[in-house]
């Protein structure tokens, strides 16, 4: 990326990127190609589903409930999961820095579970240590201030030995934290603010949230061949010709991922796993490991009506 005088601020770059033409210019947008090596959809599955939008809910006084239910995973299929809130993935709960996160963790589920927010600064008996799971049909309460600076973090389940197993049926959310400093940004929000929760699963919907891992699972890491993304088997996105800002989170079990766009076009990354960055950096691609996230600008106002480019995971 060229540089005046060997930098760029960050306010200055972010509000020179996020400052794009609004006017439309659909296209698709396959938010991932395939886990492995192959080039197109696995296992006969061409058809693909939008994407589907993670729920809000605010982090003061807040309930989530973990049961099991019914869940979409594109098209007309649907497979038990078990949710927060109904919902697949979890709602997405949203606070600003000052903010105090009020919530209440209610347990429907048939063996003991606790929450963890992942990458949040909190009190240590608010982290979700195993120590204090709940047992079927108990609850938790989560006080603590929202402390830190704006960035993409999230919440799942973190039972002794049970952690793995509740996350692949379906419990995990993003925690989104705003502040002054971000908004001063003028970043893209609304719906050119795309969240994704990245996944790989079995491409057999009958299989795709169960958890059974073999024995080599075990020994190797759990690795499927097949990307979800936000709970839909290879998704899509339609698009404006506009700039978009995409959360992603890796949220698979052992994957890590080297995403690009399959027309070479750079990535823009703006922030990480500690919000934003210092400086922003085009790149061509960018590693992803478990539980990480990366916040990332992409223009889409040079392409065509109609036309596509794919979110890859390349080989590495």
């Amino acid at each position: 990326m060229a540089t005046d005088e060997g930098g760029l601020s960050r306010r200055r770059f972010l509000q020179l990127a996020a400052t794009g033409a609004a006017a439309a210019a659909g296209g698709g947008v396959p938010l991932l190609l395939s886990c492995g090596d192959a080039t197109g959809p696995r296992n006969g599955q061409g058809e693909r589903s939008p994407l589907r939008a993670p729920g809000s809910l605010a982090a003061s006084g807040a309930t989530l409930t973990a049961a099991a239910g019914i869940a979409g995973i594109g098209g007309d299929e649907s497979v038990p999961t078990w949710l927060y809130n109904g919902l697949l993935p979890g709602p997405t709960i949203r606070a600003r820095r000052g903010d105090r996160a009020q919530i209440r963790l209610l347990n429907q589920l048939t063996e003991p579970s606790i929450v963890h927010w992942h990458g949040l600064l909190v009190p240590e008996e608010a982290d979700g240590h195993p120590r204090y799971a709940v047992a079927p049909g108990e609850s938790f309460d989560y006080d603590f201030p929202v402390a830190q600076r704006a960035g993409t973090f999230w919440y799942h389940p973190h039972p002794h030995h049970l952690t793995a197993g509740q996350i692949h049926r379906g419990l995990a959310g993003f925690f989104i934290i705003g502040d002054e400093e971000e908004d001063a940004l003028g970043l893209p929000a609304g719906e050119r603010e795309v969240l994704l929760l990245l996944q790989d699963r079995d491409g057999d919907a009958e299989l795709a949230f169960g958890y059974a891992p073999t024995d080599a699972d075990l020994h190797t890491g759990m690795l499927r061949d097949v990307p979800f993304g936000n709970g839909i088997r290879m998704p899509t996105l339609s698009v404006t010709g506009a700039r978009y800002r995409l959360r992603v989170l890796n949220g698979s079990q052992a994957r890590v991922y080297r995403l690009g766009l399959s027309d070479g076009t750079p990535l823009t990354v703006i922030g990480n796993d500690g919000g934003l960055l210092a400086t922003a950096a085009e790149v061509d691609s960018v590693f992803l490991g478990v539980g990480e996230r990366v916040d990332l600008l992409l223009d889409f106002a040079a392409l065509p009506v109609g036309s596509r480019v794919m979110l890859k995971s390349l080989p590495f």
